[in-house]
């Protein structure tokens, strides 16, 4: 099934690269990313879109003009490279892998990164977030309530990938 998953992506690895671009224009935020991809059902056919109508969706001026300048193309290209190199996936928003019950959320994210078993997307999950410097206790912590999380069937999901949390079973990947 992963395989599957996987080809689903890659298949559009000239297309790969516009989500990310969506991180990396100026001024975008996640919520008017995510008004755009909704107003023109992709992000292929947001940057194919003029700058007056990026901004009839709803966009500014000065942020219409950064969209339809493609100026985070070359930017992307860059962290399209680097993702595959750690075996990492986009899963935008408008893909049909984008979890259900994320875009539901007040500030949905207009794409993830990810990596591992993207089936899990769909499962009873919990994040797992922390701060940089934590102290050996949290660490500790974390990792215990982590693994006792993954044994009763809850799919992990961190942006820490620590080797105490690779070594879960159901770790689904780094958002």
């Amino acid at each position: 099934a992963e395989d599957g998953i996987r080809d689903k992506l890659v298949t559009g690895v000239q297309t790969c690269a516009l989500p990310i671009s969506l991180r990396l224009t100026p001024g975008l935020g996640t919520r008017t990313a995510v008004q755009l991809i909704q107003a023109f059902r992709t992000p292929q056919a947001m940057f194919r879109a003029s700058k007056s109508e990026i901004e009839a969706a709803g966009a500014s001026s000065g942020l219409a003009r950064n969209i339809s300048s493609g100026c985070a193309f070359e930017d992307a290209a860059s962290q399209q490279q680097r993702l595959a190199e750690v075996g990492a996936v986009l899963v935008p928003y408008s893909s049909d892998l984008y979890p259900t019950q994320l875009r539901e959320i007040y500030d949905p994210p207009p794409v993830l990164f990810a990596r591992g078993r993207l089936e899990l997307l769909e499962t009873l999950s919990i994040g797992v977030v922390g701060t940089r410097h934590p102290s050996t206790y949290g660490t500790a912590v974390a990792s215990r309530l982590a693994k006792d999380l993954a044994d009763a069937g809850l799919t992990i999901r961190s942006e820490e990938h620590t080797s105490e949390l690779q070594s879960l079973a159901y770790l689904v990947c780094r958002l």
